[in-house]
């Protein structure tokens, strides 16, 4: 019965003319990056691959590191949409936030701190810049034109083997240890490195 039933559906096919080859004008070209997202990684020879694990930028604690915090369980790849509207703003969406919704990457612009993220659904807090970031020439991460990125560590950090990207705007902060300016670059989204 099984098999009758396969061969009925087989000779239904032919006779609808699924042997048919689709033209050319029916196909469409492959996007290269159909969903717009942009992965960011790390482009720096002040770091050690084998200590990092990887030069993927993850998120957590609603900031962005590097290094073996990938494997902690708060943690994800910081995977962008397309720097977007008028003002070039950074969203992100996170699989740790209930609900989901979209994130506003932001700093300060004259102050050393980490780099942040909005509430999903909030907006960022007073005094920050959520808007003015790009790639520039040489494709680093750039604020209204500078890089002031730079990884930071503390004793916490250090034994997770991971640094935090902080946005350097008045100087070293206390109690933490900082390289930098670094180079954040794009990559693809679905590089597992």
């Amino acid at each position: 019965m099984y098999t009758s039933t396969l061969i009925t559906g087989a000779l239904s096919l032919l006779a609808i003319g699924a042997t048919a080859a689709p033209t050319t004008s029916s196909l469409s070209p492959r996007q290269a990056n159909p969903d717009n997202t942009i992965g960011l990684f790390l482009n720096s020879s002040q770091f050690d691959i084998n200590a990092l694990q990887t030069f993927r930028l993850s998120y957590a604690n609603s900031s962005a590191y590097i290094g073996a915090i990938k494997y902690q369980s708060y943690s994800e790849p910081l995977v962008i949409g397309s720097l977007s509207g008028p003002d070039n703003s950074v969203s992100f969406l996170s699989i740790h936030s209930a609900p989901t919704g979209f994130q506003q990457m932001y700093i300060v612009p004259h102050q050393t701190q980490p780099v942040g993220f909005s509430v999903p659904h909030g907006g960022a807090p007073a005094g920050v810049s959520t808007g003015g970031f790009s790639f520039g020439p040489r494709g680093t991460l750039l604020h209204n034109g500078r890089n002031n990125f730079y990884a930071c560590q503390n004793a916490e950090l250090a034994e997770l083997e991971s640094w935090q990207i902080w946005w350097w705007g008045a100087g070293q902060p206390g109690g933490m240890s900082c390289k930098g300016p670094i180079k954040i670059v794009s990559g693809d989204a679905c590089s597992r490195y």
